[in-house]
């Protein structure tokens, strides 16, 4: 095999990596996003938290396609919702913000007034 089949296969190689760094950078924010909802479901729900999905679901440029990104999603309302450590502004911000990102089947237990 000559250099021109080295410099092919070197930059297939090259081409690759960049590839996968890309596909990769752009699920991260989806990761981050069950990551959080996790972390909510393992420990107390806080204004902190709660401005952290926020804050989180604000920078994701294209919101995921996949249900189980929009049930976390609905998972995390649902807890943020819930608690009573959580101020009712933050509350209504993310209410406002869901509807916002076509969330339609938000089901809670009480009105948010």
């Amino acid at each position: 095999m000559g250099q021109n089949g080295y410099l092919w296969i070197l930059g297939i190689i090259v081409l690759a990596g960049l590839l996968m760094i890309v596909i990769s950078s752009l699920n991260k924010p989806s990761r981050k996003l069950l990551n959080l909802t996790r972390k909510l479901s393992d420990a107390e729900v806080t204004n902190e938290k709660a401005n952290q999905l926020i804050g989180l679901l604000m920078s994701i440029k294209s919101m995921p396609k996949k249900t189980a990104y929009w049930d976390s999603i609905k998972t995390a309302y649902r807890l943020i919702e819930q608690s009573p450590k959580v101020d009712l502004e933050f509350k209504q911000k993310l209410r406002t913000l869901l509807q916002g990102l076509s969330v339609e089947q938000l089901q809670d237990s009480k009105k948010i007034s």
